[in-house]
């Protein structure tokens, strides 16, 4: 037997729903400017010489460390103790092998391709996993039950961000940032699912062996209570340095145990005009990279414990997504060393603020023109603006996209034939070149800002939530849908993918922005949870999500687990099988019918048990009653007509 669970959620003065194109527009418009895009990149590409838009010096530093592994010569030295990181260096800059051990052996099945085809086939992988980014990106703002419209988003959202600095430069370089960020955001938007659960996190430990700002996220897992994902994510970044250790014993004791791995001089001048990190700004203000590590070390534990704790807390309040953003922001703040094609995280930030944006246009105009605007600074700011209209500066080679190449800079050969100067130019910045040189950073500190002011706006309205429901005395009043974060919270985003908890439902009238009805069933076995199609109002439970239905909220699991006798409801059987897993502030939910516990003061119901020759006998643990009612659920009292109990929203 199955007891259902029904929800009517239409209510009068409700948000007006959002209006929904279709499908197949979106998925034209989207089609059609990408494909714009792409035909606009091959145009310039074809009207320039063939190094302004490759020039992959980075690819050959990988195929490089591929080479040495295999032990091809010249590039491998057997007469050196560590040849990966003893090695001259690539190119005319003697560029070095700067990346993990690990790193170097999946390069090594790079290297067997020709090099006559690397160069073009990394401009298409890239390509390709920044529409894959994205799509990541929007299955874990919920459309991942609505292919057409994630597709037509997706790829409108590609065309919107493609020709940006970070995303072009990542081209021309042959980097493999999109391919990290690809990675990572499939790991962690993925569904928590009875196949995904034990694996998920391992994308993260494994972007990390390669490069290793992803570590950041490893912490922000803890904090947001995805033990199980953190502990993934550790033990696959783990293996990654025993496989070093295994394969390249010399060049694993050189990296991790000579303390290569904290030398951010290797990969080049930190106060360079390109590093767009906090060591890079405060380096070029005080005019030295030594005489500023201490300032730097200040600003970097305030940065990293605020902007950890921000990202946590939105994922736990359910917002998923700008919670992972947010600790991709702190990784590039935090890393001694972001160049400007590491800032590639600003194309699934664009794609969040419009999906914000999209949803409030209808209910909250100046919101959605607050995140349309936010979204159209990311692009102002980021963006590949022709070096045309800056008088195409001269020292960066034929690479002047963007407006962060406008001061001077410092030829990078420069520092490495006489290290760090105070005569460099970066020291000597004065007015707008202070700002455009700086154009990432500021940039990005404007957008953690943002994250800050968010944070505290959810966290604010979270304890107003548990405050309200603590000294509600019976009486309603409206809560708005939610729209973004920093907004009052009616309805969990469709298809999250995170473990959504007490923000995410209205702390007083617990509704969804769509009059819709929701039928649920759950049937009775040992710790399982009942399934509801409503949100539940602020608790400590949190769970998985099975259901992508746009409106629905998803089923959770209350955690600690604690198993304790229930009132064995109609359809259960006359054994110790049927047992709940709940807490205390998990039972009598508005809304839900909870077979945890008899409620408090009532006598155990009526109920029915099927008896071993298959016809029913009636027990009854106390005193019948026709009807009992508990924080808007009514109990109607099984009959033969009525197998199960039922829970209606009132």
């Amino acid at each position: 037997m199955v007891s259902r669970v029904r929800s009517v959620l239409a209510r009068p003065g409700a948000e007006r729903p959002a209006r929904h194109v279709p499908g197949g527009v979106l998925l034209g418009t989207g089609a059609a400017a990408f494909g714009v895009m792409i035909a606009l990149y091959a145009i310039y590409a074809a009207i320039h010489p063939a190094n302004w838009t490759l020039d992959p010096v980075d690819l050959g530093v990988y195929q490089s460390g591929g080479l040495i592994v295999r032990h091809v010569r010249p590039l491998f030295n057997p007469e050196v103790y560590a040849p990966l990181y003893q090695w001259g260096g690539y190119g005319s800059l003697g560029l070095k092998f700067t990346y993990t051990p690990f790193a170097a052996i999946v390069f090594a099945v790079v290297s067997f391709i020709p090099w006559s085809v690397l160069p073009r086939l990394s401009m298409g992988v890239n390509i390709v996993a920044l529409v894959a980014a994205l799509w990541f990106t929007f299955g874990g703002l919920g459309y991942r039950d609505r292919p057409r419209v994630r597709l037509g988003a997706t790829l409108l959202a590609s065309a919107a961000v493609f020709w940006t600095e970070p995303v072009v430069r990542t081209l021309y370089l042959g980097q493999v940032n999109l391919v990290l960020m690809a990675l990572i955001l499939w790991d962690l938007c993925q569904p928590d699912t009875r196949n995904s659960r034990w694996w998920k996190g391992a994308g993260v430990g494994i972007a990390a062996g390669i490069k290793l700002v992803p570590l950041v996220f490893i912490p922000y897992l803890f904090f947001a209570r995805k033990f199980r994902q953190a502990f993934m994510a550790s033990g696959a970044f783990a293996f990654t340095v025993l496989l070093g250790f295994v394969l390249e014993r010399h060049d694993s004791v050189k990296w991790w145990l000579g303390g290569l791995f904290m030398q951010g001089g290797r990969t080049g001048f930190t106060g360079w005009e390109g590093n767009q990190s906090l060591r890079g700004l405060i380096s070029r203000l005080v005019g030295s990279i030594a005489g500023s590590q201490t300032e730097w070390i200040a600003v970097a534990v305030v940065v990293g414990i605020a902007g950890i704790a921000c990202a946590a807390i939105l994922d736990r309040a359910g917002y998923q997504v700008a919670g992972l953003l947010g600790a991709a922001l702190t990784g590039l703040l935090l890393s001694p060393i972001s160049w400007d094609h590491h800032w590639v995280w600003t194309a699934p930030a664009v794609a969040m603020a419009g999906h914000y944006a999209v949803r409030a246009w209808h209910s909250a105009r100046l919101r959605s023109l607050a995140w349309w605007a936010l979204a159209a600074a990311i692009l102002a700011v980021y963006g590949a603006w022709p070096g045309s209209l800056f008088h195409e500066p001269k020292d960066l080679g034929a690479f002047s996209l963007g407006i962060l190449w406008l001061p001077p800079n410092t030829d990078p050969s420069t520092y490495y034939q006489y290290g760090d100067k105070p005569w460099f130019v970066e020291y000597h910045w004065h007015g707008l070149q202070l700002i455009t040189g700086n154009a990432f950073i500021l940039g990005g500190l404007a957008l953690f800002v943002v994250l800050v002011v968010t944070t505290v706006r959810v966290a604010w309205q979270t304890r107003a939530g548990v405050s309200g429901v603590s000294g509600r005395t019976g009486g309603r009043a409206e809560t708005p849908a939610r729209t973004g974060p920093g907004q009052a919270a009616a309805d969990p985003a469709p298809g999250n993918t995170g473990q959504p908890s007490r923000a995410l439902c209205s702390p007083r009238e617990h509704r969804l922005p769509r009059a819709r009805m929701v039928s649920c069933a759950g049937r009775h076995r040992r710790s399982e949870p009942i399934t509801w199609g409503a949100c539940c109002g602020p608790s400590a439970c949190s769970g998985r999500v099975s259901s992508s239905r746009p409106g629905s909220c998803p089923p959770r699991i209350c955690a600690p687990w604690r198993t304790t006798p229930s009132p064995r409801p109609s359809g259960c059987r006359k054994t110790s099988a049927c047992r709940r897993r709940r807490t205390g502030s998990s039972a009598g939910r508005p809304g839900t019918w909870t077979s945890s516990t008899p409620w408090a003061g009532s006598p155990r119901p009526r109920a029915i048990w099927p008896s071993g020759s298959g016809t029913n006998r009636v027990r009854s643990s106390g005193r019948p009653r026709p009807s009992r009612s508990r924080a808007g659920c009514t109990w109607r009292r099984p009959s033969s007509r009525t197998p199960s109990p039922t829970c209606s929203h009132r």
